[in-house]
């Protein structure tokens, strides 16, 4: 039978025998599950001759350390690892560790990857097949291209999965994904790029309750960029990541929905601590705190085509223009909470557009120079409905409350108790006084 051909082949090229005679033109056979030694020769010699279907139980506490790549992966294949690593030797050329190539689709579960090194991928490039990975671990791969770890053309799906300190010097530290993906219950820590410092994605693709941390961009999006296409966020974490423009994430094309999840300690050079939105966006439920830029939004920073927030709360964000949000964009925010932000002008929120604001809290939010709470630009339009403004400062007498040198509207909204004054210049805001 097949099994046993299989099973006799891979042993025989782990103890350096020839292969089968007969294997090429055994006839088609079901599904294997066939154990691989702890041999680099009978790995290649497994994966060069699994049939559709078969799992490839890799040997458990072993390190298959390579001089060469892989074969390529031209079946269905599952590589099933228990505490197992495939690694190239940092005594080796550059090359990538595993290739789908055509009529390939790879699996891989609990399998660790590690220095890989090549232009796309240097572990993983799913070239023309789907690329599944559950659990496990890429660490030090690296790409001189994009997609430091994984490099993906096909469906891909990760789940349970960590990625550290992978590497690319363009896209994708970590993953660059330019087809439909779905990451979930993973970890990217220390991954680096120019754009997309752990994840460059141009294609539809939903990312759940994982975390990003510590991850770095020379210019665009820290943790992640979003470069066409639908990305959506649900439930995750980002801490500490930095970036020029969007410490966490910048949005370049495309549109971003965030649901759930928080934004934590990000930095900007830039724009936008947490977020930098050059597109659309939508973010709902979500909790930015401390985070900082270095010019506009700290927390959030927007100028493309819309920005709509909903049960966002924005706390000690810093930067120098909108310490919460500034936005040149129109946008609506509904039921946001904007709490001890600061900023030299708009330490809550920065308007230069268009802005609808509906039961919004704007509290204990400081500008050294000019609205405490809000800063509305010249010729600009803010309307707040059912809103509260309150207890905010700006020391230097321009508006504790609001700022305003275009159109504010109020609706069923209190504007008080701000210092040293609630709206700057007087009577710019009609409704508001003191």
């Amino acid at each position: 039978m097949r099994n046993k051909m299989t099973r006799s082949a891979v042993a025989a090229t782990a103890a350096g025998g020839l292969a089968v005679a007969g294997l090429a033109t055994a006839a088609p056979a079901l599904a294997a599950s066939v154990n691989v030694p702890c041999q680099v020769p009978a790995l290649a010699y497994a994966i060069t001759h699994a049939s559709n279907g078969d799992s490839l139980r890799l040997a458990s506490n072993c390190t298959y350390l390579l001089h060469s790549a892989l074969p390529s992966v031209t079946k269905t294949v599952t590589l099933e690892g228990r505490n197992t690593t495939i690694a190239r030797s940092r005594f080796a050329p550059d090359f990538r560790l595993l290739t789908v190539g055509s009529g390939g689709g790879l699996t891989v579960a609990n399998l660790n990857f590690r220095n890989g090194h090549a232009d796309y991928g240097g572990a993983i490039y799913g070239a023309d097949g789907p690329v599944t990975v559950i659990g496990g671990t890429f660490t030090d791969n690296y790409a001189s291209d994009d997609g430091g770890a994984i490099y993906n053309e096909d469906y891909m799906t990760v789940n349970g999965t960590r990625f550290i300190d992978n590497s690319a010097p363009d896209y994708g530290g970590a993953i660059y994904n330019e087809e439909e993906a779905t990451i979930q219950n993973s970890t990217f820590l220390g991954n680096s790029a120019e754009y997309g410092g752990a994840v460059y994605n141009d294609a539809d693709t939903t990312i759940s309750n994982s975390a990003f941390t510590g991850n770095n961009s020379g210019e665009y999006g820290g943790g992640v960029e979003v470069g066409g296409d639908t990305t959506t966020l649900v439930g995750d974490a980002f801490t500490k990541n930095t970036s020029y423009y969007g410490g966490a994430i910048e949005v370049e094309s495309g549109t971003l929905h965030v649901t759930g999840g928080y934004f934590k300690l990000n930095m900007a050079g830039e724009d936008g601590g947490g977020i930098a939105n050059f597109s659309i966006a939508t973010v709902d439920h979500t909790t930015f705190t401390a985070n900082e830029a270095n010019r506009d939004g700290g927390g959030v920073v927007v100028d493309g085509t819309s920005l709509a927030m909903h049960g966002v709360t924005l706390n000690g964000n810093t930067a120098e223009y909108g310490g919460g949000v500034y936005s040149e964009t129109p946008m609506t925010l509904g039921g946001v909470l904007f709490s001890g932000n600061s900023a030299v002008d708009g330490g809550g929120l920065y308007n230069d557009d268009t802005a609808s604001v509906y039961g919004a809290t704007v509290r204990e939010n400081q500008a050294s120079d000019a609205g405490g709470g809000i800063y509305n630009e010249t010729a600009q339009t803010l309307h707040l409905f059912g809103s509260l403004v309150t207890e905010n400062n700006a020391p230097e007498g321009e508006g504790g409350g609001i700022f305003n040198d275009g159109t504010v509207t109020l609706t069923h909204t209190l504007v008080v108790h701000n210092t040293l004054n609630n709206c700057s210049p007087a009577a710019s805001v009609p409704g508001c006084f003191g």
